[in-house]
């Protein structure tokens, strides 16, 4: 579904949510998806809501604290595969940006996925010349 950038989650929540509310046992948002409507909409499918209230909500509707730490981990993961996707693709900026260099995974020796091999530190190679200190 596609809706204008303007246009608040809300508006596009309901069909989407209904496309996969027999596959789902719980809900689980930011509070930016605290709304009523929502709120609703979920209810009436019978999954469970796991979405903390709004700071300014006058009746907050409690939710499951344990269940809302899972959805902290499924964002992280998401962060990671976007700053791996980033990593990945990323180019130099160089006149010609076809160059070996702006291409070499070599050039990402600080990312996770870099190839090239870190080297120890040095009490490590002190240890493995039999020097200590």
């Amino acid at each position: 579904m596609l809706t204008p950038g303007q246009a608040h989650d809300v508006q596009g929540f309901a069909p989407l949510f209904r496309m996969i509310t027999d596959r789902i046992e719980a809900f689980l948002a930011d509070r930016g998806y605290d709304a009523d409507a929502i709120r609703e909409e979920i209810e009436a499918a019978g999954v469970e809501t796991v979405i903390p209230a709004k700071a300014n909500r006058r009746n907050p509707a409690p939710h499951d604290r344990a269940k809302y730490k899972w959805r902290n981990l499924i964002e992280r993961l998401f962060n990671k595969l976007k700053n791996w996707r980033r990593v990945a693709t990323r180019y130099d900026k160089t006149k010609d940006p076809t160059s070996a260099s702006s291409l070499s995974p070599q050039s990402n020796s600080g990312s996770p996925l870099s190839t090239k091999p870190r080297r120890p530190p040095r009490h490590a190679i002190s240890e493995v010349a039999g020097r200590t200190g």
